[in-house]
């Protein structure tokens, strides 16, 4: 059989020196990138497909893998959860080929999704972006999660959390040891069927002959806590698919599932309440690996006896992984011996719960014990012989980073990474004990100039930050320190004086803002009923991840990267950005531009020069902004009724009202937040405070001149020169609807924009925006005039994009900006409004032409008369685009071509896809290629059209025409 798959691979266009690579028995994996596998699986019956799916679904590693038949193949989706009895349903399978192990005379191989060529290309990658069953797709750890939260809700009460908890972490171990062969298969779930406690209890003490911490803070633990009905549940759940109710159908494999899952699933699991349907998270896989390639990495190039430290160790997934790069980094030269010593001198961790260290204790004893062989473990088990070194208390520390000192006082770490709570310390818990714990952090925190001064700086009790300002007491000048925080941290008008510590205190060499990446990284999902009650998965706060070390430089190169979410990231569990989403700058420079940080996220730093440079030194009127008042459910009525008309967001449209009947309101009766009725009177412009997707990026405002009360939900501006208020609104209202000012605020705003489910715009966004006095008659008569035509116009329901378009031009102009500084705020709206959507952000043919068109234009300044640029391009509906310039007699000029034999993309594309997984990011730099004998040079980059705007074509021209004139002969 192996000669037949050995051949089908070969017809699919896989070398020998590929097959020799990846071939294990019936397997095959292609490795595109350093971990971006494709596998090939042999599995001629339907059972077969069913097995290798279970595998790769427990290991919660491959998307898809392709299931090779006798005369078919199927491409199958390995995340979603297998099914024993329709192995190939449709929410299974994405696509089926006519071509298996014993097809002959197929046709063109080559042009199949599942050939070689076809990877190489990327196409398959975007087959299967675009394919794949969205939603909530069951992975391993959700659906373990689930399973293990339902027998928790069946077996617990109020006195029973401890044995309960105690008794499944214990049945856990013992299955990943059963699973691994080293007890007999069905060695627990027959002690559990028995129903004699006392069997279970001598399983439990067979572990503990190898010692360790598993069972550390088990002391209270007895035989007599056993119940049978726990024993019962316990078994059903290692029997069956537990919620389902599928009978003999255990679905997973504890020797194929990742160690750091495990621990994940079992952390989320003891900290979540299934009475009050929490939204519990945790760090994903990817991001783990993520961080650690950023930082202790390079720490293990320097040093293979590098140490790490997470001062919030939760399950330990952080050091897991730590301790397979160290093993790797051996390069299998590692005894037993040597493994247990990665423990006890190279990982540390701290954490504030001492059952976060019993399972961080557990996790790295199962990834000790992984690469072991089964003989030897058993062996060890048989004479009694404590393998497992104790780490509690020695490099597993309980205490808390905030508040206590004496921690790991004497060491300097190689490396200190963390996801740290987020969040401020709460002032109130239902638990005493937790009570006590954050009042002395907060104690702490306060303690500013006593024996706390790292937290000079901390704003509102924020956990993460007092850890960002303490880990520098671990390190030195050669730490590297990475961390993800939420991002409100680099946002927050409060955070200020932190930022300015931080920029102070270390140099930051790398700073992801990964708001976009909030969908598969933290954001709240539904996760699943259990009993009754709706669980989450997730939080509601995106991230981002810095690497720093403590400050050695003053000319520090800040790389900020704001990377936008493709479906090749959310498929693949990369971070995926291009060029145009990279910057790198001077660390100073976010001490002088605190906004640098808000602007980067979705914009550029000629965006960032624009708005304060340009536009906020035009500011000239003041802005006075004020929020409607709060109502309550039950509000007491003061006296006699006062009844006024009250507008909601939803009664107007941009310039215009279009409820006529407003609703009414008395407004004499108690209120929760009760502004002054003069915030309801005379002339002024409302506007919603949370804009909508309707709203295309622009403030939604109206003029209103009668008195007319709103809500919180609106907010009202004012403006000023010097102590008068201004009477003549309406061009200012053409100011305010425009896109100068949705760019301007969208940018600025602290919640717009980055990364967050809801968006309130605050008083002090607006009165910031830089309205400029209109003092030119003429103009003052024309703008007036134009929103009056636009009004009269969306009146009677008539289009007005035109007019539309000449307010915005006029508005330009009174800021005077140039071309290009248009074309910044255009390209904006272009990419957000015009071209938002997952198909409509590709890049087109007409985007090129336009590109090329501009192109030519500028880089011909630098020609002589005679002569010109002609062009040819290739767009991959897969990953990359190309386009070939070649400088021509004028003569020859041709408009521009299509090329789909630029097989330069594929090459280029072909290499940034295999430097992926080894550092967890897909980077689509623009390739520049010069080709000296025929005078042509190709500009390479990504298919997403933000990279091919017109904009970017005065920048490339731009580029191109400074490097001609660097490289010049001197005169």
């Amino acid at each position: 059989m192996q000669d037949r798959f050995q051949n089908f691979l070969s017809k699919l266009g896989f070398s020998d020196e590929d097959i020799y690579a990846g071939l294990v028995g019936n397997d095959f994996s292609y490795k595109v990138g350093k971990g971006i596998d494709v596998n090939y699986c042999y599995t001629p019956t339907s059972d077969d497909v069913f097995k290798q799916h279970q595998i790769l679904w427990n290991k919660n590693r491959d998307v898809v893998f392709i299931a090779v038949g006798e005369q078919k193949s199927h491409l199958i989706n390995a995340k979603e959860k297998p099914d024993q009895e329709k192995p190939l349903k449709n929410s299974i399978r994405i696509d089926s080929f006519d071509y298996g192990i014993n097809t002959l005379g197929f046709e063109d191989v080559d042009s199949l999704l599942i050939s070689k060529l076809q990877i190489d290309s990327s196409y398959f990658f975007d087959f299967v972006n675009k394919n794949q069953r969205k939603g909530n797709t069951k992975t391993v750890d959700k659906d373990l999660l689930l399973n293990l939260l339902t027998l928790k809700s069946d077996l617990i009460d109020d006195n029973n959390s401890h044995i309960v908890h105690l008794l499944i972490l214990r049945c856990l171990f013992i299955k990943y040891l059963e699973d691994r062969g080293i007890f007999d298969e069905n060695y627990l779930l027959d002690k559990l069927e028995s129903g004699n406690a006392e069997q279970l209890a001598d399983a439990f003490d067979q572990v503990a002959k190898i010692n360790g911490d598993v069972f550390k803070y088990d002391d209270h633990f007895q035989v007599s806590d056993i119940k049978r009905h726990y024993l019962n549940k316990i078994a059903l759940f290692f029997k069956s698919d537990y919620r389902s109710g599928q009978q003999y159908l255990f679905p997973y494999r504890f020797d194929q599932i990742p160690i750091q899952l495990i621990s994940h699933v079992y952390e989320t699991f003891l900290k979540t309440s299934t009475k009050k349907g929490d939204g519990v998270y945790y760090t994903p896989a990817f991001l783990v690996d993520f961080i650690l390639e950023r930082s202790f990495a390079t720490a293990l190039e320097r040093d293979i006896n590098a140490s790490l430290l997470d001062p919030a160790v939760g399950s330990g997934a952080f050091l897991v992984q730590a301790f397979k790069m160290i093993e790797n980094s051996h390069k299998g030269n590692l005894t037993f011996e040597g493994k247990k010593k990665i423990l006890e001198n190279q990982l540390f961790g701290i954490d504030v719960d001492r059952n976060a260290l019993q399972i961080t204790a557990f996790s790295l004893y199962l990834a000790l014990l992984d690469t072991e062989d089964t003989s030897f473990i058993k062996t060890e088990i048989e004479r009694a012989n404590p393998i497992l070194p104790s780490l509690i208390g020695k490099t597993l520390i309980h205490a808390n980073t905030i508040i206590d000192q004496d921690i790991f006082t004497e060491k300097a770490f190689s490396c200190i990474v963390s996801n740290p709570p987020w969040g401020s310390v709460p002032k109130s818990s239902d638990d005493e004990k937790a009570i006590e714990t954050y009042q002395k952090e907060r104690e702490a925190i306060e303690n500013k100039q006593g024996a706390y001064p790292e937290y000079t700086d901390v704003a509102d009790y924020e956990r993460s930050q007092a850890i960002m300002a303490r880990v520098s007491r671990w390190g030195d000048e050669t730490t590297i320190y990475s961390m993800v925080v939420k991002n409100s941290i680099f946002l927050n008008d409060k955070a200020l004086n932190f930022r300015k510590y931080i920029l102070d205190q270390y140099d930051i060499s790398e700073f992801y803002e990964l708001s976009h990446y909030n969908k598969i990284l933290f954001k709240k999902t539904p996760l699943g009923v259990v009993n009754g009650q709706k669980m989450k998965l997730g939080a509601s706060e995106p991230c981002a991840v810095l690497t720093f070390q403590n400050k050695t430089s003053k000319d520090n190169i800040l790389n900020y990267i704001s990377p936008k979410l493709t479906d090749f990231a959310s498929n693949f569990e990369v971070i995926h950005f291009t060029s145009s989403d990279d910057f790198k700058l001077n660390q100073s420079e976010f001490l002088k531009h605190d906004s640098l940080w808000k602007v980067l996220v979705n914009a550029d730093y000629e965006a960032h020069d624009l708005i304060v440079n340009k536009l906020q030194k035009q500011k000239e009127l003041r802005v006075e902004a004020r929020v409607g008042f709060q109502p309550q459910k039950e509000m007491l009525r003061l006296g006699a009724p006062q009844i006024m008309p009250i507008i909601e967001p939803s009664d107007f449209v941009q310039f215009n009202l279009i409820n006529k009947h407003l609703g009414a309101f008395n407004w004499n009766q108690k209120i929760r937040r009760r502004p002054s009725l003069k915030v309801f009177q005379g002339d002024k412009i409302i506007f919603p405070v949370g804009p909508t997707k309707a709203d295309n990026f622009l403030l939604r405002g109206i003029f209103l001149r009668e008195d007319v009360l709103f809500k919180h939900n609106t907010l009202s501006v004012r403006l000023q020169k010097g102590d008068s208020y201004l009477t003549h609104y309406l061009p200012y209202l053409g100011i305010f609807n425009s896109q100068l000012v949705g760019f301007i605020i969208y940018q600025l705003s602290v919640q717009w924009g980055k990364g967050k489910t809801w968006v309130n715009l605050r008083n002090e966004d607006i009165e910031n925006l830089p309205f400029k006095e209109i003092t030119d008659q003429a103009i003052l008569s024309n703008m007036t005039q134009l929103v009056e035509t636009i009004q009269l116009k969306k009146s009677n329901e008539e289009l007005c994009e035109k007019e539309i378009d000449q307010l915005n031009e006029m508005v330009f102009d009174l800021y005077g900006l140039v071309d290009y500084e248009k074309e910044i705020i255009r390209e904006f709206y272009n990419i957000k409004v015009d071209r938002a959507g997952a198909k409509e952000s590709k890049v087109r043919v007409d985007d090129i032409k336009a590109y090329f068109a501009v192109f030519r234009d500028a880089y011909s300044l630098i020609l002589s008369a005679d002569h010109t640029v002609n062009a040819s391009f290739h767009i991959s509906n897969n990953m990359g685009t190309v386009i070939c310039f070649s400088i021509t007699a004028k003569s020859k000029e041709e408009a521009l071509s299509h090329d789909p034999e630029l097989n330069i993309l594929h090459l280029v594309k072909q290499r940034q896809l295999t430097k992926t997984e080894s550092q967890k990011v897909l980077f689509e730099e623009k390739v520049k290629i010069y080709d000296k004998e025929s005078s042509k040079f190709y500009i390479v980059k990504s298919n997403q059209f933000k990279d091919w705007t017109v904009r970017q074509a005065m920048k490339d021209a731009k580029e191109e025409i400074e490097a001609v004139i660097k490289y010049l002969p001197a005169k």
